[in-house]
């Protein structure tokens, strides 16, 4: 941080400008009172004994004053100090050993500081010559005097003069320029010792160099530094911490963003193809928190309104969607928002993929999507609850019954390739009813038999997703959609044609949708459960039977 430019004279003069202590670690001139540098060098140079030292701005230029502080890293030496009018000679034998030096750096404080700023020269060989003359430039003199820092100017002086000292600040830049200090709250972190020193940090702190140092080993091997600036307590982590040969060490950060950090922005985006085409519109949330909408594919927050809200983690929903796309609750697999990514970073977005769209996206109701599709108030499945069942009867799994026999009767199978020409489309139940009778598939008829369901009332029954396993237990192409009611703790599967109600009901399942052989054929052993939902409830993460019915709280 310091520069500076060393001068050695080779003349001996004298000086009396010091002050006169007979104290151990300060040192009286001699006896002889030489008025000008001239005359001081004159007399250092008739007499060997003497050494003579003066401070100047440029070569030889105008003096200046200084305390003056002698110190040896390789003895045990009591430190010496002296105040400099100057120009000051002392005898030689304070400094020298004969020819050797007794010490190996001075400290100079400067008097014209107003933060008692400090230099540290690396003294060596002084002892060949009869005078030394330390001088620095008119613009070095001129920030001493002038100090863009002040308060750091004297903690650089104090663990300059106090080596047992160490010095932490937070420095701000504005591009290679320092622009002033930061306070934050700083954690010393050693992963060895599990071991862990707060300091808060006003800008600066000093502190015992042996509270996070082993002589010049440091004690911690990490630093994370938390922002004052930062209301939502955004840090930073160093994993490099070893500075103990130093008497100082800073961390910094850019102007930019501690400023950013006073109240931080994020942007949320959804597009359905890569280079921001196809911007998504809506509304979003976030594990049924609402978050605001998106415009041109965009939603921009602050990170303390979605801190607020966001805990841990939670998987974006869009809804509110327009352009002949029905009104459902989109949500793609992986859209997910972090408490830690809303801290981080700045932005978070994601993509459709660039050969689907929307509408297309939505029909294949990706993870809880899954649960717009049952829809229990909506007019036409309230038509046909009324025309299946007319009024309710206090017997919910005897109604619940009555409506299967009736939709059974009334359901043509017809896959999605068939009727869509699509791999994978669901509809909704006002569209499946359309028809007479209802056509569609396995999840069309799950879906829009649970509406039924639940629009009759409140029934613990859910659509339950399933995979093919084969005998080793592994994974089979293909799965299938039904519907499970829990009456007093037993299970009972409705699968369009056929209800099972005892014994193996999953073995009774695997061989009705094995009745051409197909199953067989393709060596499917087991029905395997996935996921369960209704329309407000979505467990996308289940793994086979025993793990339904323990969600589920069914015994055996």
């Amino acid at each position: 941080m310091l520069s500076f430019v060393l001068l050695f004279g080779c003349t001996s003069t004298y000086n009396p400008g010091i002050s006169n202590d007979t104290s151990s670690d300060k040192v009286a001139a001699t006896v002889e009172d030489p008025k000008t540098l001239s005359e001081a060098q004159a007399l250092a140079s008739k007499d060997y004994s003497k050494y003579l030292f003066y401070f100047t701005v440029g070569h030889e230029g105008e003096l200046f004053n200084v305390t003056l502080y002698f110190s040896s890293s390789k003895t045990n030496m009591a430190s010496k100090l002296y105040h400099v009018l100057g120009f000051l000679i002392i005898n030689r034998s304070e400094i020298c050993n004969g020819s050797e030096d007794r010490y190996d750096k001075f400290i100079a404080v400067f008097d014209d500081s107003p933060a008692g700023e400090a230099w540290n020269w690396d003294f060596t060989g002084y002892c060949g010559y009869g005078s030394y003359n330390p001088w620095i430039t008119p613009e070095q003199m001129q920030g001493i005097k002038s100090p863009k820092n002040p308060a750091l100017t004297k903690a650089f002086a104090a663990v300059t003069i106090d080596p047992s000292k160490y010095l932490f600040y937070l420095q701000a830049f504005e591009g290679s320029n320092a622009t002033g200090l930061f306070n934050a709250t700083v954690y010393f972190i050693s992963n060895e010792t599990n071991f862990t020193k707060k300091y808060h940090v006003p800008g600066l702190l000093l502190i015992n160099k042996s509270d996070i140092c082993n002589g010049n080993k440091s004690k911690f091997n990490k630093v994370t530094v938390a922002y004052d600036s930062s209301p939502i307590g955004e840090n930073d982590t160093w994993d490099e911490a070893d500075n103990c040969n130093a008497t100082s060490y800073y961390l910094w950060n850019t102007k930019e963003k501690l400023e950013a950090m006073k109240n931080p922005t994020f942007q949320i985006s959804l597009f359905e193809h890569s280079n921001d085409t196809g911007p998504l519109n809506g509304n979003i949330t976030c594990s049924g928190q609402y978050l605001g909408e998106l415009v041109n594919g965009l939603l921009n927050t602050t990170k303390v309104s979605l801190l607020e809200k966001v805990h841990g983690n939670c998987s974006i929903s869009l809804f509110g969607i327009y352009n002949g796309t029905p009104n459902i609750r989109f949500e793609e697999c992986g859209w997910t928002l972090t408490e830690s990514d809303i801290r981080l970073y700045n932005s978070t977005g994601y993509m459709l993929g660039d050969n689907t769209t929307l509408r297309d996206s939505i029909r294949c109701a990706p993870c809880s999507t899954t649960t717009s599709y049952i829809t229990p108030n909506n007019p036409d499945v309230k038509s046909k609850l009324n025309r299946y069942l007319g009024s309710p009867t206090p017997d919910a799994f005897r109604d619940i019954g009555h409506l299967f026999g009736k939709l059974s009767d009334d359901f043509l199978y017809e896959s999605d390739t068939d009727k869509f020409n699509k791999e994978d489309w669901y509809q909704l139940p006002s569209e499946f009813f359309s028809t007479n009778p209802s056509q569609g598939d396995c999840e069309d008829w799950s879906v829009a038999f649970l509406s039924l369901i639940l629009a009759r009332g409140p029934a613990p029954c859910y659509v339950v997703t399933n995979g093919y396993l084969a005998a080793d237990k592994s994974d089979l192409h293909g799965g299938h959609s039904l519907v499970l009611c829990v009456n007093d703790g037993k299970p009972i599967i409705y699968n369009q044609y056929y209800m099972f109600t005892d014994g193996d009901i999953w073995e009774q399942l695997r061989e009705d949708l094995d009745y051409d052989g197909s199953l067989t054929k393709d060596g499917v052993a087991y029905i395997n459960p996935t996921g369960y939902y209704n329309d407000t409830f979505y467990d996308g993460d289940v793994n086979g039977v025993d793990d339904l019915y323990k969600k589920l709280g069914i015994s055996g």
